[in-house]
């Protein structure tokens, strides 16, 4: 049902993303008079108009729609191959992008779950923090940073493995294994790079479940090797059903980066040539891709959960804790390690990016033109770069755009929380089945087709703002469905039966309560929204929906790419940036896992006895 439901939200998505076009959308969709080649031809935009009823009144354009795309009539290209059917693109990229992504996410969940699973059963050791503190790290590395750095290490100065493509040019001549290697070896890099920027969720999430399962439910060492592979396939599938749209999102990334001909590098061609209808395909596949993978899991893990047993909660009513102690939960979570670390972090780079008028001058004087590749200096702290810019002040200002999109992200996904929380954990019933379904199908979207097709309304507005707001509604799903794991955890019984509750003035007060004992939860998972706000914000402006002239720090990393500044070593116009992406990424994070291990002043709920599913019964599951 819900698939059902999620198929069609995604159309009529799209749909409107159709008609958000600026001025008459026939003119974007089918440019230069809409007629293939110089002499003439079928009229594309008349064609156009006709298949999708554009010219008919909204209600009809909408049914138009909806039955092309249920029919497998996704329009066809106009501009980039102009006349082709969009199938006809789509299906040579398909394959690319399902062999890569498919390794990429099994080697990601299986790393990373066996990480988690270490550090949750060491939970609070210092094999823990260290584990904990690398998932972090690579959770905030900005995937094309690592990209283009394995790319300079690993196939241009030392040339091990292939620069670019899938396949070599004498692929067609190997053998089949010869073939199936030669993919191998063209594929190492880019599954490298997803897994190592990725692996890090699939590690909190293990850990978590981990550390919720009492030693009792453990599996014990005798147990056959089979119940052993099932008892541990719970936080692997949910955490594919959970993280996958941005595993796909980070490997269309990759295929751009090292010339892999999938569907992430049909998505930026189209961009440049403002193709709707290739970019609108790209954005269905991979959304009924995700439908598909998130449905799979979520079978799974109810088909491999111990059946015949009763699941029981002893319920912990919210308990009224004085508002002194929980500023003081606040304040013992800041003041761990890894709190004073990411808040320093977050200080630091929010601090030096919202004052830079004051820290490094007037933009225009300061970042003013000079000679070009300048070393670092006196004069200039981290030298200069292709433009004869200094990047130091550079690094100041092009920091407002993506700590931009992180305030509001953190801002919205605080909201989003707080309406979760309070569905799930205070009111529970068929409200918190509604929030709980509405918040699960968010997580069917990839990011990056998402928020591509999202920009097209730049054309009609500032191409920065409408960015960043593209990023702020694409950031906060996995954020609040950890919030919802961590309240179904602790207040399983308000999802399960109607509590009895005051009435008036005590039950705002109750509802005060609440809402101060959940708050640790709800601002550190909202923290990692804006960390991966950062992250987005950076990979859409190196793709080039940023702002001008005030650069972001995706973008100085494409300039220093495009140039020859790194093929001829000015290290400084390439590594600040990544090194400031990461930066800000990993103080979001620090800070808000800091927030999250604050202990909780309300007894979880307990079970008695054996519980059917381990996910599902600490909140953990593929819905998680």
């Amino acid at each position: 049902m819900t698939a059902a439901v999620a198929v069609f939200l995604v159309i009529s998505l799209d749909f409107v993303f159709l008609e958000v076009l600026p001025g008459d959308p026939t003119r974007l969709l089918a440019p230069r008079g809409g007629y293939i080649g110089p002499g003439g031809g079928p009229n594309l935009r008349l064609q156009v108009v006709s298949q999708w009823g554009l010219d008919r009144p909204l209600l009809d354009r909408y049914m138009f729609f909806l039955g092309n795309i249920l029919s497998g009539n996704w329009g066809i290209s106009t501009s980039f191959r102009p006349g082709a059917s969009v199938w006809d693109l789509i299906q040579p990229a398909l394959a690319p992008t399902i062999g890569f992504a498919g390794i990429a996410l099994f080697l990601t969940a299986l790393a990373g779950t066996l990480l988690g699973r270490f550090a949750g059963r060491r939970r609070q050791r210092i094999s823990d923090s260290a584990a904990t503190s690398v998932s972090l790290l690579a959770i905030s590395i900005p995937a094309i940073g690592l990209a283009l750095g394995l790319l300079l290490v690993l196939a241009f100065h030392f040339p091990i493995l292939p620069i670019r493509g899938d396949t070599s040019l004498n692929y067609p001549t190997l053998d089949p294994l010869g073939q199936l290697w030669d993919r191998i070896y063209h594929g190492i890099l880019p599954v490298a790079t997803v897994v190592a920027t990725s692996f890090g969720l699939f590690a909190l999430f293990a850990r978590d479940f981990e550390s919720a399962r009492s030693p009792v439910a453990r599996p014990p060492r005798s147990q056959s090797r089979l119940r052993s592979w099932l008892d541990a396939s719970p936080p692997v599938l949910g955490g594919i059903g959970l993280f996958a749209g941005w595993v796909l999102g980070i490997e269309l990334l990759a295929e751009t980066q090292f010339g892999i001909r999938g569907l992430g590098t049909l998505l930026l061609t189209s961009l440049n040539y403002l193709d709707f209808f290739v970019m609108s395909g790209v954005f269905l596949l991979t959304a009924f891709g995700l439908i598909a993978i998130v449905t799979v899991a979520d079978v799974l893990v109810a088909a491999l959960s111990r059946s015949g047993e009763v699941q029981e909660f002893v319920a912990a009513r919210p308990g009224r804790v004085p508002v002194l102690d929980q500023f003081r939960r606040l304040a013992e979570g800041l003041l761990r390690p890894m709190g004073r670390a990411g808040l320093s972090l977050v200080v630091f780079f929010a601090g030096f990016s919202s004052v830079a008028s004051l820290w490094v001058g007037p933009y225009t004087s300061t970042v003013g033109a000079g000679t070009r590749f300048q070393p670092p200096s006196a004069q200039h702290f981290l030298g200069t770069d292709g433009l004869g810019r200094d990047v130091w002040a550079l690094l100041a200002y092009a920091g407002q755009t993506p700590l931009l999109a992180a305030l509001y992200s953190f801002l919205l996904a605080v909201g989003l929380g707080v309406l979760v929380a309070v569905a799930l954990g205070y009111v529970g019933d068929w409200v918190g089945a509604v929030v709980d379904e509405a918040t699960f199908v968010f997580l069917f979207l990839s990011w990056i087709p998402f928020v591509v097709l999202f920009a097209l309304g730049a054309l009609r507005d500032s191409i920065q703002s409408v960015t960043v707001l593209g990023v702020v509604l694409i950031a906060w799903p996995i954020p609040v469905r950890f919030i919802r794991s961590d309240i179904v955890q602790r207040y399983p019984e308000a999802t399960r039966r109607t509590r009895t509750r005051s009435a008036g003035w005590g039950r705002l007060t109750d509802l005060g309560h609440f809402l101060l004992n959940v708050a640790p939860t709800i601002l550190g998972s909202a923290l990692f929204a804006a960390c991966f706000a950062v992250l987005m914000e950076s990979t859409l402006a190196f793709f080039g929906l940023s702002g001008q002239p005030v650069p972001s720090w995706g973008s100085m990393i494409y300039e220093s790419i495009v140039s020859p500044a790194v093929i001829q070593g000015f290290w400084w116009t390439f590594v600040p940036p990544v090194v400031f992406v990461a930066g800000a990424s990993f103080g979001f994070a620090l800070l808000g896992f800091a927030l999250k291990e604050t202990p909780s002043p309300v007894p979880v709920s307990a079970t008695v006895g054996p519980s059917p599913d381990p996910l599902r019964s600490t909140g953990q599951d593929v819905r998680a």
